[in-house]
């Protein structure tokens, strides 16, 4: 679905926020990626709520924590 929106919007803005646990049990991460880099239009954030060893320092997450809602004012 995120795909279809992109393509059908190539000038609008795109915004996905992912939250999971970590690396190890997040849903689609590759997918995720590849949708990352679909456009400068594209934006992801993935949090981690209990990243794993490695998780931050290998940059599969943008933060850790949980999505705020200081985080969807930005």
């Amino acid at each position: 679905m995120a795909k279809s929106i992109i393509h059908a919007n190539r000038h609008a803005s795109f915004y996905f926020i992912q939250a999971a646990r970590n690396s190890k049990v997040q849903a689609f991460a590759d997918e995720l990626r590849n949708l990352a880099d679909a456009g400068p239009n594209v934006n992801t954030i993935v949090i981690y709520s209990a990243p794993l060893l490695g998780d931050v320092e290998d940059g599969k997450c943008d933060d850790t924590g949980f999505i705020t809602t200081e985080l969807l004012r930005e």
